[in-house]
């Protein structure tokens, strides 16, 4: 995606105008990667009460298309007040980016000609290893929080398809919350919402440490 002079005009301005780093935060994911892709807003919650005297974040993302949002408090509401255009011009303004596996997460996998940029990605036990190293963008980081190794039980084929949740019916005809194929080990957050057990062995602290590393 290229900007217009007026959009990078704009991009400058939301540079000139931080007092702090700023971090962008999807916590957003649709109910049929529920057990995937939801680290749970309560986790993202308490990233950001550790080090928002340090880091000023906004929360984006939309709430159509039956994708859930958790309200995220101690930052700046975005919800549904950005387009795609919106949403690039912010990444290339932001020092951080804290996300599940989703779009925002590739999209701010780009170069970064403004002010460096670290992206903090929460992936669980599902993603593949060549995901990991996938991109090699000028003055961007990488903190990937995995655990593949932990949880390779969960990669017996034919048996198991970590990258659909059995809470919702979906396209693909998973109907059954007994369905064996979905998430070996379940569990459920303080939210009550179901999460994998991957997802589960990656704390807060840990992933407040990781942008640390970077302030």
């Amino acid at each position: 995606m290229y900007l217009s002079d007026g959009e990078k005009a704009e991009v400058q301005a939301m540079i000139s105008n931080k007092k702090k780093p700023v971090c962008l935060v999807n916590d957003g994911y649709h109910p049929i990667y529920t057990t995937t892709r939801n680290w749970g807003w309560p986790n993202f919650q308490r990233v950001i009460n550790m080090l928002h005297d340090r880091i000023d974040f906004v929360q984006f993302g939309e709430r159509k298309a039956g994708f859930f949002h958790g309200k995220l408090l101690n930052c700046v509401d975005a919800l549904d007040r950005t387009n795609i255009r919106d949403l690039f011009k912010m990444v290339m303004a932001s020092d951080f980016m804290l996300s599940n596996d989703s779009s925002p997460y590739h999209i701010a996998s780009v170069n970064a000609p403004y002010c460096k940029r670290t992206v903090v990605t929460v992936l669980g036990g599902k993603s593949c290893y060549e995901w990991l190293n996938c991109y090699s963008p000028e003055n961007v980081s990488y903190e990937m929080l995995y655990n593949n190794d932990e949880f390779t039980a969960c990669y017996e084929p034919g048996k198991y398809c970590c990258d659909i949740s059995n809470v919702y019916a979906t396209s693909v005809g998973f109907t059954s919350v007994c369905d064996t194929r979905l998430c070996k080990y379940p569990t459920v957050n303080c939210a009550g919402q179901l999460m994998a057990s991957c997802f589960a062995r990656i704390s807060p602290e840990e992933v407040a440490a990781r942008i640390e590393k970077h302030l």
